[in-house]
């Protein structure tokens, strides 16, 4: 799906043309992830080249946010990324007790993997479902020693949904 867009008439050399997409209709419809003709033939499944289920939230938060062009088009938390945002949600508040050694709950918070692995209450993050994440769960159920604040949550809230990347 390159400059010629020859199969399926479907370019995806530049936003404009993911965008115009192809003979299923437009690639990307921004503000509608599920009327967007990439995200219909990645989720039907069987494609010689399938996105990652991570690759595919990603994709649907990002349509669904209105498919910005540039960072500066869109929300942060789509675009944010652990070293770049998420990780100083938790730093210094909460690695303080959940840092290298895991100390509490056996949750490490001091690098990426180690959200992801999570502890005794299950995965920290799971990228594309902020609801299973354990360190959402904790937050939303309040009484934490360290709260996240509200803007905080809902960043990384998004940022989970949208793959985690």
């Amino acid at each position: 799906h390159g400059d010629t867009a020859q199969l399926g008439g479907l370019a995806l050399s530049s936003f404009e043309a993911a965008l115009a997409g192809g003979e299923l209709g437009p690639g990307v419809v921004p503000g509608d992830a599920d009327a967007s003709s990439i995200v219909q033939v990645m989720e039907a499944g069987g494609h010689p080249q399938q996105l990652s289920a991570e690759d595919l939230a990603t994709l649907r938060a990002w349509i669904d946010d209105g498919a910005p062009e540039t960072a500066d088009d869109g929300p942060v938390a789509v675009g944010a990324m652990w070293d770049e945002t998420i990780a100083a949600f938790f730093d210094p508040t909460c690695t303080s007790c959940h840092g290298d050694t895991a100390q509490l709950g056996g949750l490490a918070l001091s690098s990426f993997e180690a959200a992801l692995a999570g502890g005794s209450l299950g995965p920290g993050v799971v990228p594309g479902d902020a609801d299973a994440s354990s360190i959402v769960q904790v937050m939303e159920a309040g009484g934490h020693s360290q709260q996240l604040s509200a803007e905080d949550l809902a960043a990384l809230r998004a940022w989970i949904d949208a793959g985690a990347p």
